[in-house]
Formats: structure tokens, C-alpha cells, sequence
């Protein structure tokens, strides 16, 4: 069968161009549609991923201000730990002095006169010096004092006799025990 165009060429080329311009308009405006989608689509894939950026940025921030924390508490712990070992080296090296004073005290005979008593920190050394009526009652302390639990190595250094007064000035040195 044989078609017959009726169309003048002129409204034919017309209609052609029509539908070109058509055809093309509606391939522009699907692109564009596309584009727009896409474009939609990475603009909110961009702000999700910023969202959860600034929500990790905040998460890590958290963590280091209590990593901080702890640290400081860390230091703190351990300033603390070492106050107390140096309290207790003090308190082992500490001595007390009214359980000695006593010990001293019940050590030392009534007719002794007590005229200085002088102890070196560094070496732990004891020089005594007093009045006693007699060297007898001398030896009496030297020996009270070694068996003390503070004193030990007493030694007789030096005694001179008052004629006058009728007695004796005498000096002891030892080691004190802490």
C-alpha cells in the first residue's frame, strides 16, 4: 500500500521541527530533573555525613576531656600515694620522745643531777654530762642505760671531783637507737 501525504512539505518541516524541538525540550527538561535529583541526593548525603562528623568531632571531644579527667585524677592519686609513703617513712623513722624522756628518766638515779644531754641526728651519737655524788652511782646509770632500749655502747668519758661540794662531774657518750 502506498501512502499518500496530504501535509504541504512546508507544515510537514514545521511539525517536523516541532517535534524535534520537543522531543529535545523534554530531554533537557529530563536532565535537568536528573540533575536536580542528583545534586538533591549529594546535598543531603554532604549534610547527613557533616551531621555525623560534628556528632563524632563531639564524641571525641567528650572522650578526651574525661581521658583529661582521669589523668588528672590519675595524678592526684599518685601525689597522694607518695604523700603517704613519705608520712610513713617519718612516721618509722620518728621516734618518741616521751617514751624515751621516760625510759631516761627511770634510768637516772635520784642523787644524779642531769646537766646536758645532747644527740647528733647524723650519727646518732649521745653525749651526757651531770653531777653525782659518787662514781658508783655513775656506773649505776652508765648500766641503766645500756640496758635501756634506746641506748647502747655507753661509755664512760671523764669525771673530776668537786672537793668543795663533794662531787663528781662526769660526761657518757653513747649511740642512740631510734
Amino acid at each position: 500500500m502506498a501512502t499518500i501525504n496530504l501535509i504541504p512539505p512546508r507544515i510537514k518541516k514545521n511539525q517536523q521541527t516541532k517535534r524535534v524541538v520537543s522531543l529535545i525540550s523534554t530531554s533537557l527538561f529530563a536532565v535537568l530533573v536528573m540533575l536536580l535529583i542528583v545534586y538533591g541526593a549529594i546535598w543531603a548525603t554532604d549534610n547527613f555525613m557533616r551531621n555525623e562528623l560534628a556528632i563524632s568531632n563531639q564524641s571525641v571531644a567528650d572522650a578526651e576531656f574525661k581521658l583529661k579527667s582521669y589523668k588528672d585524677i590519675e595524678d592526684r592519686i599518685t601525689s597522694i600515694n607518695s604523700k603517704l609513703a613519705r608520712l610513713n617513712t617519718l612516721k618509722t623513722q620518728s621516734t618518741d620522745w616521751t617514751d624515751v624522756l621516760q625510759k631516761f628518766d627511770a634510768a637516772v638515779p635520784e642523787k644524779i643531777q642531769i646537766t646536758s644531754l645532747q644527740t647528733d641526728s647524723a650519727s646518732t651519737k649521745l653525749t651526757l654530762s651531770g653531777i653525782a655524788p659518787s662514781r658508783r652511782e655513775i656506773v649505776m646509770l652508765q648500766t641503766k642505760l645500756e640496758d635501756s632500749d634506746y641506748f647502747s655502747n655507753v661509755a664512760f668519758g671523764s669525771s673530776v671531783l668537786d672537793s668543795t661540794a663533794n662531787t663528781f662531774t662526769f660526761s657518757l657518750t653513747g649511740v642512740f637507737k631510734k
